[in-house]
């Protein structure tokens, strides 16, 4: 039976978040409750089967690239995890970006990219931080028990929320990944909304959970540092190798009207204050000092005042002619970006992983990123690219030395490759998921830290 409470408490809230959309934000964290050390990792669990005997279920609010990184990478995961023989499906919205919407039946499994997805129509307005879908809920209310395990995407959003509490409500194994909203930055943002939610909804779920999927140490700390004690693990995210592209340096530069040996840096992300990406605009004109054909392709989307705020800088810079904003790239378009640049950057203030830097190292670009990436540390380890204060000097500094030094970024993009093959492949991380879900099923215990286990 649909849990009308629930539904009832959800409505509220969902007016509440609109009402409280310009609360102003809060520098100190709550707290859930007291702090716990990081236990040891536990020993490796047995292979089993049981993980191949049902269905699993994940559930993410949207799986729209206009939407980021992590709606990629769910489905990287669910391709993933079915070649290699877990019945994995998807529940979420038909959510395409604000205001849009896949054209696609509801309700119903469907092939999306070979891919089986069960649709459900999004409410309006579409917040993307919420996204209220009470279709998909009633929906799982009535299937949730033929799943050996939900797998949720995201926390403060109605359609994760809720999923897990229906998976706990059917007592169905429950993994929740937070992307990176327990983080201190991103827990300010919002402060008086995300601790009424975790207040009626997040704490319950967190706690009931089978486990916590964060995708660094440094996340898996962050959750440890806010008292929350179920089980958890860290597993990077996976990309996807991309097609070779010879000529991509040269179609590229003739593309945007540049010179045939320009140095291109990409960004490629949503254009976000947390992405910080003045600081690549702000950099240019230092770097132009020694490179002066140097040029900046800014790749993404965004709110529509914050880009014409972008647009604006570089205009004030006077850097229209090197500085672009092709907006989201896809498929081929994508492909040639990354192949045909010389470096990327990325200076956010914060990201629990940061799935355009993998993208980026896999098809062997040398990065700069901020020390509060948190892949930063094995680029810094695997010597994949460098690491620099958020400040556009400090940002052209590293760029220039990548820029002006051969020897260097050939062996950075050497280095980039192979860790993008032995740690962000799903080649690599898939079978360490699906031995996780294993140790769930069976009721075994599962390391911390799988990559630095015998697992």
């Amino acid at each position: 039976m649909f849990d009308f409470r629930a539904h009832f408490c959800h409505s509220i809230l969902s007016a509440l978040v609109a009402l409280w959309a310009n609360a102003p934000e809060g520098q100190k964290r709550f707290p859930i409750s007291q702090s716990l050390k990081i236990s040891d990792a536990s020993p490796a669990c047995r292979v089993s089967q049981a993980v191949s005997a049902l269905p699993v279920l994940h559930v993410i609010p949207s799986l729209s690239v206009t939407r980021g990184g992590p709606s990629l990478a769910v489905r990287g995961m669910v391709r993933s995890l079915r070649s290699q023989g877990v019945a994995a499906e998807i529940a979420t919205t038909d959510d395409d970006g604000p205001g849009l919407r896949f054209n696609t039946a509801y309700g119903s499994q469907s092939d999306f990219e070979g891919l089986p997805v069960a649709f459900f129509p999004k409410s309006t307005p579409d917040r993307r931080e919420f996204l209220y879908c009470p279709p998909l809920i009633r929906w799982l209310e009535r299937n949730a028990s033929r799943f050996g395990l939900i797998h949720t995407h995201y926390l403060f959003s109605h359609v994760s929320t809720r999923g897990a509490a229906v998976a706990r409500k059917r007592k169905t194994p429950l993994v929740i990944r937070p992307l990176g909203t327990l983080a201190p930055w991103s827990l300010r943002q919002g402060k008086w909304k995300k601790r009424l939610y975790m207040t009626l909804f997040e704490g319950a779920n967190l706690e009931g959970a089978s486990a916590i999927h964060c995708t660094s140490p440094e996340e898996l700390a962050e959750i440890r540092t806010l008292g929350i004690k179920t089980p958890a693990f860290w597993l990077p995210l996976g990309v996807e190798a991309l097609p070779p592209l010879p000529d991509a340096r040269t179609l590229l530069r003739k593309q945007f009207g540049l010179p045939p040996d320009a140095p291109v840096i990409l960004f490629l992300s949503r254009l976000h204050p947390k992405k910080r990406p003045e600081i690549l605009i702000e950099s240019l004109p230092f770097l132009q000092k020694q490179i002066p054909e140097a040029s900046l392709i800014l790749a993404g989307d965004g709110d529509s005042s914050y880009a014409a705020s972008l647009r604006a800088l570089v205009k004030r810079h006077r850097l229209e002619t090197r500085i672009f904003f092709p907006g989201i790239v896809t498929g081929p378009d994508k492909n040639l970006l990354l192949r045909g640049a010389d470096c990327f950057a990325l200076a956010s203030e914060t990201e629990n992983f940061s799935i355009a830097t993998a993208e980026a190292l896999a098809a062997g670009l040398p990065v700069v990123i901020t020390p509060d990436i948190q892949i930063s540390r094995d680029v810094l380890l695997s010597e994949s690219g460098k690491t620099a204060s958020p400040d556009p000097r400090a940002f052209s500094e590293a760029i220039l030395e990548i820029l002006t030094g051969p020897a260097l970024a050939a062996r950075l993009s050497k280095n980039a490759t192979r860790l993008a093959e032995e740690r962000y492949s799903w080649n690599a991380i898939t079978p360490k998921l699906k031995r996780i879900y294993e140790c769930i099923l069976t009721r075994q215990p599962f390391p911390e830290s799988p990559f630095h286990a015998d697992f």
